[in-house]
Formats: C-alpha cells, structure tokens, sequence
C-alpha cells in the first residue's frame, strides 16, 4: 500500500479532475467495471477513461485485475479512508484559519 505521505500531490491531482472523480463515483455505485463499461456511462472516450484510470490507479485509488477476457476497475477502499482521513483534516485546519481570519477582521 503506498503512503499518502509519499505522493500526495499525485492523489489531489487525481481527485480534483471532474472526470476522474465522475469514475470514482461509477466505481463506487457499480463496484467494479470494465473501461469499456465505464465509457458506457460518461461523456467522454473509452480512450479518456482508460487514461484518467490509469492517473487513478497511479495514485492507489483505483486497482485492476484480469477476469476473463476482461480488465476490471474497483477502488482500493483502504486508500479512500486514508484520502478521506487527509481531506478532513485539511479542511479543519483551513476552518481554523478562516476563523482567525474572520476574528481578526471583526476586530478591525
């Protein structure tokens, strides 16, 4: 399992597409697709998925394995929590500044 603390940058790069979390969505409504499936369901090309899953499972979000003939997509759960885990507490500290700011500015 990779650590967050290694390549972060590669996860908010990930997340931040609107593609990319539209597949995450996918993934997490369905559990587990194909690229072609996936393509079924967005706006974009079987070409488009197969590259934002390949950004996806370069940042541990999104792993693959073959069933068949076929290539299948999932989430990596464990990596979503630690996801998670970061963006909550990154939000909390950006509340913490912005209250600080709004404190030192009401004193003005």
């Amino acid at each position: 399992m990779k650590s967050l603390a290694h390549d972060e940058d590669a996860v908010w790069a990930a997340i931040t597409e609107p593609s990319r979390r539209l597949l995450i969505e996918l993934l997490s409504i369905h559990g587990s697709l194909s690229a072609s499936r996936l393509a079924l369901n967005v706006p974009f090309s079987r070409q488009a998925v197969a590259k934002h899953l390949e950004v996806l499972e370069k940042s541990g979000i999104v792993h693959h394995w073959k069933q068949g003939k076929e290539v299948l997509f999932a989430l990596q759960e464990d990596r979503l929590l630690e996801v998670s885990k970061v963006m909550r507490e990154t939000s909390s500290r950006w509340e913490q500044r912005l209250q600080r700011l709004k404190t030192v500015t009401e004193s003005i």
